[in-house]
């Protein structure tokens, strides 16, 4: 089950280059299903993964029927799942409601750059740190290690978030060097004993654009210290533009400010519609104007 999400990814260039984001929790394909012949009422029968792939199965198209999906969904081709057909970076996140998503990361490892399991949140606490790292009772090394032996190249970043957090409590930390750099230290502390190769973080969503500069100040000091260990950061931001061309809360300014901080970024373009507006879920002229409000020349940034 397959989520297309645009990244944007500095990797080696340092600049930001639009990756594709697999995403192991919730399926999406642009495309049209067709209406099912009310006529048949005999069940179709779902095929088990074999030798053909998706070509070879006339899978590759725009226009489907229900019946195609139920024969296909769970069947892939078990000849090439070490093959990558695609030259960008791929981030898969793996989440916690869908189980399949770990055997996905362990079946086709090779398949991605990063995996990212959605097990943590960062806490403030009356350690002597002043923070603590949350979940890390979901964090199975004994799957890290078989994704890893799937996927040779592959870098397992959990996400973060920065749950139970006051807009008033990230403007302290954020004007704090002391206080960022202890943070700092607790993320490469538990990242050394899990063997993390980094994080992906989400916070942007959580507070809004009214504190944009807070936040700047904050990534590029966790980014600068992770970096030094070796470490990724990924940083999940939300659309630039919403449904009716409305702003959103993540600007180019904030892309510029950050783009030679991060390892990466990981643009969510699948909240199109809302139950208010309802309608597709990633129109691809959307994702398209998302990324090139963000990195508008056509060059290595996007």
């Amino acid at each position: 089950m397959w989520q297309r999400v645009f990244s944007v990814s500095k990797m080696i260039t340092c600049t930001l280059a639009v990756f594709l984001a697999l995403c192991l929790f919730t399926p999406a394909a642009h495309g049209t299903i067709s209406p099912s012949d009310k006529k048949k009422s005999k069940a179709v029968e779902a095929l088990d993964p074999g030798p053909a792939d998706v070509f070879e199965r006339d899978l590759v198209k725009e226009a489907f029927k229900v019946s195609d999906i139920l024969k296909h969904h769970r069947s892939y081709c078990n000849t090439k799942t070490r093959e990558s057909r695609f030259g960008g970076t791929v981030l898969g996140y793996v989440t916690p409601w869908n189980n399949r998503g770990y055997d996905i990361a362990k079946i086709f490892g090779s398949k991605f750059n990063y995996v990212s399991p959605v097990w943590l949140q960062l806490e403030l606490s009356q350690e002597k740190s002043g923070f603590a790292v949350a979940g890390q009772h979901d964090v199975d090394v004994g799957w890290i290690q078989d994704v890893k032996t799937a996927g040779k190249t592959v870098k397992l970043v959990p996400r973060v978030l920065f749950e139970k957090w006051t807009p008033q409590q990230l403007s302290k930390v954020a004007s704090s060097k002391k206080k960022m750099t202890s943070m700092a230290s607790v993320l490469i502390e538990v990242a050394r004993k899990s063997g993390f190769d980094g994080y992906v973080l989400e916070l942007w969503s959580q507070f809004g654009a009214q504190l944009a500069t807070d936040m700047t100040k904050l990534v590029q000091h966790l980014a600068k210290d992770l970096h030094t260990e070796n470490l990724d950061l990924i940083l999940v931001i939300p659309p630039a533009v919403y449904q009716g061309d409305v702003p959103g809360m993540f600007s180019k300014k904030d892309f510029d400010n950050l783009a030679s901080h991060v390892t990466a970024f990981s643009l969510m373009t699948y909240d199109f519609s809302s139950p208010q507006r309802p309608g597709p879920t990633s129109p691809v002229e959307w994702v398209r104007k998302c990324v090139e409000l963000l990195a508008p020349e056509k060059d290595d940034k996007r």
